[in-house]
């Protein structure tokens, strides 16, 4: 499992939350400012994890490819 960077925002108001006596109010606003600040990391994870896999999925078109051509000149 690797590490996983949050911003110093979500950092502050997960403190906040879980570690200082506030009200029900600005509990309330905390937990949405929380849930708001994970969905977009975890967007942000969903999104890179896909574009390196788009990556790799053409680097291995791209070597497929080569190997092919290679192979095609060798028979010659």
């Amino acid at each position: 499992m690797s590490n996983i960077q949050i911003t110093e925002k979500l950092f502050i108001e997960l403190i906040k939350y879980h570690l200082l006596d506030v009200n029900e109010e600005q509990k309330e606003k905390l937990e949405k400012t929380i849930k708001e600040e994970l969905e977009n990391k975890m967007t942000k994870l969903i999104n890179r994890d896909l574009y390196f896999k788009y990556l790799q999925a053409e680097e291995q078109n791209k070597r497929e490819a080569l190997e092919k051509y290679i192979k095609s000149k060798e028979k010659r």
